[in-house]
């Protein structure tokens, strides 16, 4: 076959059954991701524009972790 599509279409079958699912189609870890990123964060929220709630959340999550990563480098750096 030399149509790329279709010969991936047949390559697929084979594929499946000797290596089982392929990673990339699974949504387990997906799904396990789902549970503490925004279930939780729901759960913390007073149900009234959660989603900006949640944003802010993550936002100061993630400026925190960035600047715990400033002050190391700075401490190795500066030698304190």
């Amino acid at each position: 076959m030399r149509i790329p599509k279709l010969y991936s279409l047949h390559s697929y079958k084979p594929s499946i059954r000797a290596l089982g699912s392929s990673p990339q189609w699974s949504t387990e870890h997906g799904e396990r991701a789902h549970i503490p990123l925004a279930k939780d964060l729901y759960r913390g929220t007073n149900r009234r524009e959660f989603g900006l709630q949640m944003c802010r959340v993550l936002d100061r999550k993630e400026r925190l972790h960035f600047f715990s990563q400033f002050v190391d480098w700075a401490e190795k750096v500066l030698g304190q």
